[in-house]
């Protein structure tokens, strides 16, 4: 019976003792690298990358490009609309409680400006305002569904006009602004 309560220490022992290694190693593995001595950081690298092999830190850094948005339309009697951001009522929803099916759309139009972003990267050091590309499969993608959010709204429309415009802060610290303008022909 003493063998018995001894054999269960142990087991008791030993899993405690694991169990704060592996949070003490995943720890050091996710803090930056400014927090942690080398040593440490290759240890705790030598036990995790086998197990959890991802590459992720513990904070993500915040968005190099803020970027917006705006739609405005024609309606049937040929006045233009204002210029309005279609899906701010989604991202609203979103943030009060994220379970709702407005995190697809809202993750969709990121993703959608994010990539639009980076096939312009080179024609954005050149000027301020750029005509975009309608024969984008980005531009399609958001195109597709502005066209889905006004048809939801039961808007009637003639025309449209989509606008982006990518906010980003210079080495100097300056709010520099690029427009993406992009017509429907």
């Amino acid at each position: 019976m003493n063998i018995n309560k001894n054999l269960k220490f142990f087991f008791a022992f030993f899993l405690i003792v694991f169990f704060v290694f592996h949070l003490v190693c995943t720890l050091l593995h996710t803090l930056p690298e400014k927090y942690v001595f080398k040593s440490l950081k290759a240890f705790s690298f030598s036990y995790t990358n086998p197990l959890f092999n991802q590459g992720w830190a513990l904070f993500a850094p915040p968005p190099s490009v803020n970027k917006e948005l705006w739609v405005c339309y024609q309606h049937k009697n040929g006045k233009w609309s204002k210029w309005q951001q279609p899906f701010s009522t989604n991202l609203q929803n979103h943030q009060k409680f994220r379970i709702t099916g407005d995190s697809k759309i809202v993750l969709a139009q990121s993703n959608i400006l994010y990539y639009l972003e980076k096939e312009n990267l080179l024609k954005f050091g050149q000027t301020v305002e750029l005509n975009g590309d309608t024969n984008s499969v980005y531009f399609s993608a958001l195109k597709f569904a502005v066209l889905k959010h006004l048809a939801k709204e039961k808007t009637e429309f003639k025309d449209i006009k989509i606008r982006v415009i990518f906010s980003a802060y210079d080495d100097s610290g300056n709010t520099k602004t690029l427009f993406y303008s992009i017509n429907k022909k």
